[in-house]
């Protein structure tokens, strides 16, 4: 029995010896001791529990990186962590399937060695499991900071090619964008839905874009959604500070946005693309560093051209598409469905996209309306609800009109009135800036009646226009609305209630019951009605203020009785209608203060009932077919604007009228001429009739092509006057009433300008420039006599300046002398030009010298600049033979000789044969600072040593030049080194 005990615990040492030896070579931890079958159960129990904890560890680890994966990656240790503890989670898994299938059968096991090699094999993947767990401590990160990436590309950006109104300001941006720090801050600015957005995230899509910055940042400042409730408001600057951070994979909190970002950006060179600014925006307040040494560039998109001036240098206007484009872009959207072979449809098609009047964001809305369409009944329905907006259509049109209504919010009670007037005007007919003005006044919407209020009616046109409200035309004369804008400002007038108002179009008459409508109506516009032909006897308008009836053509008469109830009307406009005589029941309208007549080519005469209208302001008859002004006009003593045609100055009448009218401050006369071929046979008398005129501001001639020609215009103070030969100066130079101003511009023979050519004459205040003169006119000679600053451009017989003997004598401050080719000198031996302070002389091809002989002691004594450009025959500025008689005086006096006392600028340009500026280096320049020199190639000798130019402390030229001069004294040369600036 103890033989057979023996017997078999040797077998087991055996079998365990075995096992140990197998689990050393196959890594399987030894046992060491029998285990029973609850052994190996509770150790399935413990391997299971320890997996079911290492998953929560990973769970609860991938939680908190996904949490953070926006602006941090997971780092490298906590990869391979989490790879390892994938695959062991694998291998566990599979294998406690096994284990399970083991576990069933193990109380049958009658062998021990299987248990005891599977107890090993579980306790060894427990140690795999505790390891795993223990080294998640270890880990220092799981997550780490994240390289922004140089561009996030907009997946969603519609492609521009192909459509040039888009393109083209794309490239522009482009070229800007690789200028360098002179370019800080672009500008794209719009109405809403022109594709400013779209141009920005093709910008940010762009390859170049991507290799000329260290990083772009794509910023949205507002939001769109809000627009429809009014939002006028950019997001904060903590939810900026927010989205830069995310762009740009940083963390902290909110107090560390600001210096987060600066730190990050402040060594770069970066692109800051801001989506939709609509108020001005502090860069620096949102941690943005000003890296514009670096390259550092801003775009934004705006429908406010006001926004941002700051750091705007470069605006861009994004305008319509194109009718071509619109229709491609319309067809594009509607794809797959193809309407090429319909010609029913493809006829709506150009109607639908002609009333989206090119603006992308109707386009794509309306052809989202449309793309469910199939059938031609369907369309011919859709474009019926269309052209019925905003009352009818879908939601999102509606949307669409919400969103533009969204700009009036911007504007105060009397500037949407102004507004809201602008929608009376026929769809996108221009409209003249003045006579808009002219309206809004008599309206009383710029509460003052005076140049005040017409300045703020100026300024509320210059908001609309930077709102995208109005559009200019190139002549700045004329604004219009964009189609959708009025329909969006006709929408809001009938919602709004405040001004009740009839908008009529293509109706061919107006008989008792369409009238009806009329009353109690604020303004009605009955514009541009080709077809209407006639009213009905008496409107009742009692409320009525505004009346538009312009361009009916075929309106010949008005009734006898039309204007009786008509005692509210303050604006009346019959411009370019067919009418044959004005009603005499126009006396009761004794509120107009605005009449427009002009155009109407089949009135003749005027009623003498005129004069009953004491309050009007403006009276408009030019282009019309009246030529004799009656003598009742001298009653509107209230009369401040007066447009008439010149023929009407072939009778006498009108010479006598306008003296009278002695609050007329704008008079325009209409030539219906070509201003080339016009004699100004009228000119002396009007001038003589408006002489006297104390609030005349503006009298213009009108030529044809609408082409404007200033004759007197008053601006901040200064009385400008245009003469078209010198005798039409005669009734301001003869008595001392005619120019009474402190300050004067004169332009004879050339037009007014606001470029007064002299540089640095702020303060001189009597300025006449003369162009084209021959001899030497009375009249000139007077006038100069009044003047401090002279531009003579072009004369044809002057010689020298000293002919105008009255410039010896008078004040004469500033002079410029250009294209006169019989000059040869500018000052005789006696003259004294005692007051000239800065001299100008351009293409003077016959100068010869500056003075006619030696040099007086006491010429030119006050002058502080000489320019001297393109005059070729002059070769020396001061010769020895010209100073002779001054050096002698000097030495005799024990002085040093001088000729330019007070000069202190001489610049010298293109003088092609100039050898010398002096030829006596005794000359003393006491005051002379600053020396300009270019494109003198044979100028090799400066007069100038650091004795006799002590002030002389600044010397532009070319390099090269400077370093071919001639140097009698090489210390001048070394002294005057360190003063020189170098020009590219």
């Amino acid at each position: 029995m103890a033989d057979t005990v023996q017997a078999v615990a040797g077998t087991v040492q055996a079998v365990a010896a075995v096992v140990n030896a197998g689990a050393e070579v196959s890594g399987i931890i030894p046992v060491g001791t029998f285990l029973s079958p609850e052994n190996v159960k509770d150790m399935y129990k413990e391997l299971k529990e320890q997996l079911d904890s290492l998953r929560a560890k990973k769970k609860d680890c991938d939680d908190e990186a996904e949490e953070g994966l926006m602006t941090m990656k997971t780092s490298y240790d906590y990869n391979d962590w989490n790879r390892r503890v994938t695959e062991t989670d694998f291998q566990v898994t599979d294998s406690l399937l096994s284990y399970a299938t083991e576990i069933k059968n193990i109380e049958k096991w009658k062998d021990v060695l299987p248990r005891m090699n599977l107890g090993a094999i579980m306790k060894n993947d427990i140690k795999k499991i505790k390891q795993l767990k223990k080294e998640l401590t270890t880990i220092r990160n799981i997550l780490v900071a994240k390289q922004a990436d140089r561009v996030v590309k907009i997946s969603s950006a519609p492609d521009i090619n192909g459509f040039e109104t888009l393109e083209n300001p794309m490239n522009i941006i482009l070229n800007l964008l690789k200028l360098g720090k002179e370019v800080k801050g672009i500008q794209i600015h719009g109405i809403l839905g022109t594709g400013k957005t779209t141009i920005m995230q093709n910008l940010n899509n762009h390859k170049e874009v991507a290799n000329m910055f260290q990083i772009v940042i794509w910023l949205k400042a507002s939001s769109d959604k809000l627009d429809a409730i009014g939002n006028k408001k950019n997001f904060s600057i903590e939810e900026l500070q927010r989205d830069v951070m995310q762009r740009l994979n940083l963390d902290g909190t909110v107090n560390q946005y600001r210096q987060k970002i600066w730190g990050k950006l402040k060594d770069k060179k970066y692109l800051l693309l801001l989506d939709n600014v609509k108020e001005d925006l502090i860069l620096d307040e949102i941690g943005f560093p000003s890296n514009w040494e670096r390259g550092s560039k801003i775009v934004l998109t705006t429908r406010f051209k006001v926004v941002c001036p700051s750091i705007v240098d470069h605006s861009i206007r994004v305008g319509i598409l194109t009718p071509k484009e619109a229709r491609r872009m319309f067809i594009s959207i509607l794809k797959p469905k193809d309407f090429s072979d319909n010609t029913f449809i493809m006829r709506i098609i150009r109607k639908v996209v002609d009333w989206c009047r090119g603006l992308p964001v109707a386009i794509k809305i309306v052809a989202g309306y449309f793309r469910l369409r199939d059938s031609e009944s369907s369309w011919r329905n859709g474009f019926n609800t269309l052209i019925s907006w905003p009352e009818y259509g879908d939601d999102k049109i509606k949307e669409m009109c919400r969103s533009l209504s969204f700009c009036c919010d911007y504007l105060k009670g009397d500037e949407k009135d102004c507004f809201y007037y602008g929608a009376l005007y026929p769809e996108e007919s221009d409209i003249y800036k003045d006579r808009l003005l002219d309206c809004w006044m008599a309206e009383n919407f710029l509460g003052n009646k005076g140049e005040r209020g017409r300045a703020y009616g100026r300024c509320i046109l210059e908001r609309f226009n930077d709102l995208n409200l109005f559009e200019e035309d190139e002549r700045k004369l004329c604004v219009r609305m964009h189609k959708l804008i009025r329909l969006m400002a006709l929408h809001n007038l009938q919602t709004d209630g405040k001004h009740k108002c009839l908008i009529v179009s293509n109706e061919e008459s107006l008989d008792q019951q369409s009238m009806d409508k009329w009353k109690e109506k604020h303004w009605i516009s009955l514009a541009d009605n080709k077809n209407l032909k006639t009213f009905s006897d008496t409107p009742d308008c009692s409320m009525l203020s505004t009346l538009f009836l312009q361009g009916n053509s075929n309106l010949k008469e008005i009734p006898a009785l039309f204007f009786k109830e008509m005692g509210s009307l303050c604006v009346l406009d019959l411009m370019a209608t067919g009418i044959e005589s004005l009603p005499n029941s126009l006396m009761y309208a004794l509120n107009l203060e605005v009449l427009y007549l002009n155009g109407c080519t089949n009135l003749m005469e005027l009623p003498i009932e005129i004069g009953s209208l004491e309050l009007l302001e403006v009276l408009d008859i030019s282009g019309s077919g009246i030529k004799n002004v009656p003598p009742q006009i001298q009653s509107l003593k209230r009369l401040k604007r007066f447009l008439v045609s010149s023929g009407a100055f072939s009778e006498t009448n009108i010479f006598n009228v306008i003296p009278v009218l002695t609050e007329l401050q704008e008079m325009l006369i209409d030539t219906n001429s070509d201003k080339e071929f016009y004699n100004w046979a009228i000119l002396d008398a009007v001038m003589e009739s408006v002489k006297t005129l104390r609030h005349m501001t503006s009298l213009q001639f009108r030529f044809l092509k609408n082409e404007i020609v200033d004759v007197i215009k008053v601006v901040d103070g200064v009385t400008r006057i245009y003469a078209h030969k010198e005798d039409n100066l005669r009734c301001f130079v003869d008595k001392d009433e005619g120019l009474v101003t402190r300050s004067f511009q004169v332009f004879i023979g050339c037009p007014i300008s606001l470029d007064v050519k002299i540089p640095k004459c702020e303060k001189f205040q009597r300025y006449v420039k003369y162009c084209n003169g021959k001899d030497r006119s009375p009249m000139v000679v007077k006038l100069l006599s009044k003047a401090d600053s002279l531009v003579i451009d072009n004369h044809y017989d002057l010689e020298h300046l000293s002919e105008f003997e009255v410039l010896n004598s008078f004040s004469i401050k500033g002079c410029l002398l250009e294209h006169c080719n019989r000059i040869k000198y500018i000052v005789g031996h006696f003259s004294m030009l005692s007051k000239l302070e800065r001299l100008y002389l351009n293409d003077l091809l016959e100068l010869e010298s500056l003075w006619g002989g030696s040099i007086h002691l006491n010429n030119l004594p006050k002058l502080k600049t000489l320019r001297l450009s393109r005059c070729p025959k002059l070769i020396k500025i001061i010769t020895q033979d010209a100073v002779k008689d001054i050096i002698q005086i000097s030495q005799n006096a024990g002085q040093k000789p001088l000729v330019f006392p007070n000069l202190k600028e001489v610049i010298l340009v293109e003088m092609a044969n100039l050898t010398s500026i002096c030829e006596n280096e005794l000359l003393d320049w006491p005051a002379l600072k600053t020396v300009r020199i270019s494109k003198c190639p044979v100028l090799r000798h400066l007069p100038f040593c650091k004795d006799n130019a002590i002030k002389l402390t600044s010397i532009t030229a070319e390099e090269t030049w400077w370093d071919a001069l001639q140097w009698t004294n090489h210390d001048a040369k070394q002294h005057f080194q360190k003063h020189c600036i170098f020009a590219v």
